[in-house]
């Protein structure tokens, strides 16, 4: 599949595989995430990303979690705070607990390729922002 024939979610998940959310933001502020894919492949001199199978990467993970982007009803509005770290788009496990989630937010994240340390000590602190979390108010 070229990358011109990419949908909208397939390439933000392209770009979240492979570059830095401040790497994209300029970009994606002028162009669509299908446009920035193309550009970027075009400029790869090493042909890893012309290699990447975007839509077939994007299906095999949404067998487990979801994919969302900021088109999507169930996008967290306050992820615009983070200007320039703002990500292009958000994998989550689980089909119908975004919305609960996202309304007392607290996020970790890292790296796609993270050692075993680094995941595991992004476990702890994420486990620890959680147990911190006062329960909601009914």
């Amino acid at each position: 599949m070229s990358s011109s024939a990419l949908s909208e979610r397939a390439a933000r998940a392209a770009l979240t595989a492979h570059f830095s959310p401040a790497q994209l933001t300029a970009d994606l502020a002028r162009l669509s995430a299908a446009e920035v894919w193309e550009q970027r492949v075009r400029r790869d001199l090493s042909g890893r990303l012309a290699r990447y199978r975007a839509e077939e990467e994007l299906a095999g993970a949404q067998a487990t979690c979801q994919f969302v982007i900021p088109s999507d009803p169930q996008w967290p509005p306050a992820l615009a705070d983070l200007g320039r770290a703002c990500p292009p788009g958000l994998w989550a496990r689980g089909h119908e607990q975004l919305p609960e989630l996202a309304s007392s937010p607290v996020a970790v994240a890292g790296n796609c390729k993270a050692t075993a340390q680094a995941a595991a000590r992004a476990g702890a602190f994420a486990t620890a922002c959680a147990e911190a979390t006062p329960p909601a108010l009914p």
